[in-house]
């Protein structure tokens, strides 16, 4: 049997980040140069948000949304994971918490970089094809496709 995947193996490293002070239109240009959908936001070496182009997008709908800080906007509950954290657990939290990123720490909780649905598609692509029989290494989540079971 395999040994299990750490997060560290899967994740984007991440030069980039946000500041709480920085405009939502700076964000959004640096998202749009960096070709990203999520930025940790950070504080003096700390991680204290994630700004994801949805939250810039809902900024838009303001009247006053061009006046509007990374802070004002910016997710505080941040699902954060340390390096050695295993993928599967990653995996399992995003999908249970419904979020589109992890934040990964190294030990001395600085950011390190970041997992996002975008990479998990990416490593499922790779195994699916990697895989002779991908229907038979890849059970469904418990739960996820039963609502719709009667509907294929």
């Amino acid at each position: 049997m395999p040994k299990p995947r750490k997060i560290v193996e899967e994740m984007s490293e991440f030069p980039f980040r946000a500041e709480p002070g920085m405009s939502t239109e700076a964000a959004r240009t640096l998202m749009r140069k960096a070709k990203v959908r999520h930025l940790p936001v950070v504080e003096h070496e700390k991680l204290v948000g994630v700004i994801s182009d949805r939250d810039l997008k809902l900024a838009e709908g303001f009247e006053d949304g061009a006046l509007l800080t990374v802070s004002d906007v910016m997710s505080r509950d941040v699902y954060q994971v340390t390096l050695g954290t295993p993928l599967a657990d990653v995996t399992r939290q995003m999908h249970a918490r419904k979020v589109g990123s992890a934040v990964v720490t190294n030990a001395a909780g600085r950011v390190a970089g970041i997992f996002t649905v975008t990479d998990a598609l990416a490593l499922l692509t790779r195994l699916l094809e990697e895989s002779d029989e991908p229907e038979a290494k890849f059970a469904p989540i418990e739960g996820y496709l039963s609502p719709m079971a009667g509907f294929a």
